[in-house]
Formats: structure tokens, C-alpha cells, sequence
């Protein structure tokens, strides 16, 4: 097991030896698609992908004499559009390619990103394509070229980690794309701030940036389900205005969507956030860095009762990864 990127999550290594093959069956993973479009319909359900390079990025190769890593890669881009193909062919109108392996901005890795993209990409009439990376930025070089594939509409990033923000203001972004602002802090059981949220809209929108979408930093499963099911001690004590958990950052999405579009003076947590402020005795502006409301939370928290939901299972939501349907992403573009 390995830690997933930066985060405390680790995950299965997968191997592959002389004795490996690429068989795929994607089988489960199209009835699963299906089922998102029986339930929530076809413009609304939103399959997700891992990428063939994060694929390749993430794997451990026994035989590196033969180059066994160029030899998967070669096999895998047939696979990839061939499953496009099939996603296209059921009428999915939008289609996550998570590839996470772009925030290393690794040299190496550049030989592997020009051979999948832009040939597993559908052509111009299908599905859209929404690029997705998070946990940092995916640094000047590949944004660059991600800005330049036509065939990707969207490109979803991460603004609580890294220097987003900085690569749209220094290089632009494309009018003829998407950004998926990644503003609601998937790893962080607070609530969004408006000292950090507001100023990056604002820098957004004097570079010309319009078309954008309000979106968590990445998967919400690394947080607990629903602070709703804390007892009422936990919720009656003076953090709890100031937390949200997987459920309510779904609503804080919606918040922050309404306040990027002006259809809301704030975005809504202005007072809580006042009051705990002045609760834990810091009077500036509070930023999710923060060392001093940090360590108040770890204070607060030690004294809450143990949640009573830590593992519970999260929706799929746009720059996620959790589960293969988005709902949410058609009710969060501003």
C-alpha cells in the first residue's frame, strides 16, 4: 500500500508482471452508468474515469528491462476509446477524466499524456470532457497544454491546495472552456471562508474568467457523512456553526454557485464564522492555514463526542471520485 498523493489515504498498488495482460471488463462499470441515468437521467448523470497515464503513473512494473510501462500504455489507448465510445453511445452528455498523476509535473510522464490525449477524446458532438486533477496544482507546463487540447471542455483544478489561482491569472484561460473552481476544501471539515473564497472569485472574474463551476477541491469521502447525526452536545458546541461535513458541503456549493452568479449578497457563513472568531479570540481573517484556528479546532474538537458517522459513504460530486454519477454537477455551473 502507498499514500494516495498527498493525502493520509493509501491505496492497493497494482502490479503488473510478465504473466499480466490488459483484459478489461467493463461490464459492471456501464450497468452502474446505467443505473445513474435511470435514476437521475442522461444530462445529469456524470460517469467517472481514471485516466490512462494516472493508470500507468500509479501501477508498479516488475520488469523494467522490457519497458513494460510503455508496452501497457500502448495497449491501454485502444481500451480508453473503445470505452468512450461505449459511455457516447449511451447518450452521456459529460464525462470526468480524473487525472490526478498531472499534479506531479513530471517530466516523464509527458510522452504518456501526448499519446492518450487527444486520441481517446471523442471528437467535436460528443460527450463533454471535463479534465480533473486535485491535492495541488498541475504546475505551468501542463496547464498550458491542457488549455490547448480543444477536444477537453472543462478543466477542474484544486484552489485550497497549491497555486491555481496563479497559473489562470499568468497564463489566461480559454473562453471556449469551462473551469471547474475547486473551492470547497474536501479535506477540511470547515466550512468555507469568505476571506479566502470571495478575493479568488473576484481575481477570477478580473481576469475575464466567467464560465465556471462551483465545485469541491476533489472527493468528499475524506470527510464524514452528515454532521446532522452528531449528538446534541456535539452540536451545540460553539465550533459546530463553523463545520460541515460531506453532506453540507454539498449545500455550500449551491451557497457559493448563487454568490459567484450575484444572485446572493454572501455566501452565507459570514456571521457563524464572526461568532467563532471572536469564540477562539482571533480578530483578523481567518484562511483555512490558519495555524491558530487549526490548533482551536483540534481543542474543540477533543472535546466533542466521538462521530457517529466517520465512515459513512458520500455522494459522487463534480471533481470527485467517489462512485461513477454525478447528480450534482448540473445543479453547481455559474
Amino acid at each position: 500500500m502507498k499514500k494516495w498523493i498527498t493525502s493520509n489515504y493509501h491505496y492497493m498498488v497494482p502490479e503488473f508482471d510478465a504473466t499480466s495482460a490488459v483484459k478489461p471488463d467493463f461490464g459492471t462499470f456501464l450497468a452502474s452508468v446505467q443505473r445513474g441515468i435511470d435514476k437521475v437521467g442522461v444530462q445529469r448523470a456524470v460517469p467517472v474515469v481514471m485516466g490512462p497515464v494516472s493508470m500507468i503513473h500509479f501501477t508498479k512494473f516488475q520488469d523494467t528491462a522490457v519497458n513494460q510501462r510503455d508496452a501497457v500504455m500502448q495497449a491501454l489507448v485502444p481500451v480508453y476509446l473503445s470505452l468512450i465510445q461505449s459511455l457516447t453511445d449511451m447518450g452521456i452528455q459529460e464525462i470526468q477524466i480524473h487525472e490526478p498523476a498531472l499534479v506531479f509535473d513530471d517530466a516523464s510522464l509527458v510522452p504518456y499524456f501526448g499519446l492518450a490525449y487527444p486520441a481517446i477524446l471523442p471528437k467535436r458532438g460528443g460527450p463533454r470532457i471535463n479534465m480533473v486533477a486535485f491535492m495541488d496544482d498541475v504546475g505551468k507546463n501542463n496547464y498550458q497544454w491542457l488549455c490547448s487540447i480543444p477536444e477537453i471542455s472543462m478543466l477542474s483544478m484544486d484552489f485550497t491546495r497549491g497555486d491555481s489561482l496563479g497559473l489562470v491569472e499568468k497564463f489566461g484561460f480559454p473562453a471556449n472552456k469551462i473551469l471547474g473552481v475547486g473551492l470547497l476544501d474536501s479535506r477540511s471539515v470547515w466550512k468555507a471562508q469568505p476571506d479566502v473564497v470571495v478575493p479568488v472569485l473576484a481575481k477570477l472574474s478580473a481576469v475575464g474568467v466567467t464560465a465556471i463551476r462551483i465545485q469541491p477541491s476533489g472527493s468528499l469521502h475524506y470527510l464524514p457523512w452528515d454532521l446532522t447525526n452528531e449528538n446534541k452536545a456535539s452540536l451545540e458546541h460553539p465550533a459546530a456553526p463553523v463545520l460541515s461535513f460531506a453532506t453540507q458541503k454539498l449545500d455550500e456549493i449551491a451557497n457559493v454557485a448563487k454568490f459567484a452568479k450575484g444572485q446572493a449578497k454572501e455566501i452565507g457563513h459570514e456571521a457563524a464564522w464572526k461568532a467563532f472568531s471572536q469564540t477562539v479570540g482571533v480578530s483578523r481573517g481567518l484562511s483555512h492555514t490558519n495555524s491558530v484556528v487549526q490548533n482551536s479546532l483540534r481543542v474543540s474538537l477533543s472535546k466533542m463526542a466521538p462521530p457517529s458517522n466517520a465512515m459513512a459513504p458520500v455522494p459522487s460530486t463534480p471533481g470527485g471520485g467517489r462512485g461513477t454519477c454525478s447528480a450534482a454537477a448540473a445543479n453547481t455551473c455559474s
